[in-house]
């Protein structure tokens, strides 16, 4: 014996069972005059704003094709999409925007601790456990960080590290 196979559909929204009872009350629109429920108009917009074709709207919704050509020229749907659109990608530019803005104040934070590193290391070279070289080059790499993340140039960055008199002869 085989086992039976069932489907699981997912249970319809609040919206999608609205819009299945006005499509089910509602006999195939007939002649000029026939009204479409305002839930079916908003529904074959977003239909058409997920670009589904004309004929699958009439079917689904039953309209019929002529009506949704209406409707898409009577209420602009061409243009109210790409407005939505543009919405969407103002706020998709925005979010880039603003990550990009936390990621360059994180990283001028990394230059500015590199070079506070280097200035402490600067200290520490009599000790002798660090040469005036490197830290002199911990420094001018996070000035020249700094310099680049502000969107200065680098190219002619010089930077003057004048040691105390103790130091020079290191």
């Amino acid at each position: 014996m085989g086992t039976k196979k069932t489907a699981i559909t997912p249970m319809p929204t609040k919206k999608e069972k609205e819009i299945q009872k006005v499509i089910a009350e509602r006999p195939r629109e007939k002649g000029r005059g026939a009204g479409i429920p305002k839930v079916l108009i908003d529904e074959a917009f977003e239909m058409y704003c997920n670009k589904i074709p004309y004929s699958k709207i009439s079917k689904e919704l039953n309209i019929s094709k002529v009506s949704i050509c209406k409707y898409v020229k009577k209420q602009e749907w061409a243009k109210r999409r790409q407005a939505r659109w543009d919405k969407t990608e103002q706020k998709v530019d925005d979010t880039v925007a603003s990550e990009e803005a936390k990621r360059r104040k994180r990283h001028i934070g990394l230059a500015q601790a590199l070079q506070a590193k280097g200035y402490e290391k600067l200290k520490e070279v009599k000790k002798g456990e660090i040469s005036v070289t490197e830290a002199r080059t911990m420094i001018s790499d996070g000035v020249k960080l700094e310099r680049e993340l502000h969107g200065e140039s680098t190219a002619e960055v010089q930077i003057a590290i004048i040691f105390p008199q103790e130091l020079q002869d290191i």
